[in-house]
């Protein structure tokens, strides 16, 4: 697959990162992350630092928010490749041409601890 999908945000419900476990190599990281319900940005972070070759798209429905994850990422080393969007995922998904159903794969809830 071309891409993962990073689902989390506020509340501690069933979340499914993109991350599977183990150092991968720049050939096998994802090329593409989203992070739905991003809240602070904590997550899309993680991945960032996890897969050095990533970009992370941050989808946030609250713009306050998506504006603390808009300062949390900006004071970080991986800033140029975290875009945080204020959407709905629904809005962002009709609209953003690079995807499609199928693009992005989630990782089930018992891998979650293999995220640093």
């Amino acid at each position: 697959a071309e891409g993962s999908a990073e689902s989390g945000g506020r509340g501690g419900g069933g979340r499914s990162r993109s991350c599977g476990g183990g150092r991968r190599s720049a050939k096998q990281e994802p090329r593409l992350a989203l992070d739905i319900g991003a809240g602070s940005g904590v997550l899309s972070l993680m991945v960032a630092q996890k897969y050095t070759h990533t970009h992370i798209t941050a989808i946030e429905l609250d713009p306050r928010a998506a504006e603390q994850a808009r300062k949390n990422i900006e004071n970080s080393t991986f800033r140029a490749r975290i875009n945080v969007t204020v959407s709905a995922i629904q809005t962002w998904a009709q609209h953003e041409s690079s995807f499609s159903p199928g693009t992005f794969k989630s990782i089930p809830e018992r891998s979650q601890s293999t995220l640093p």
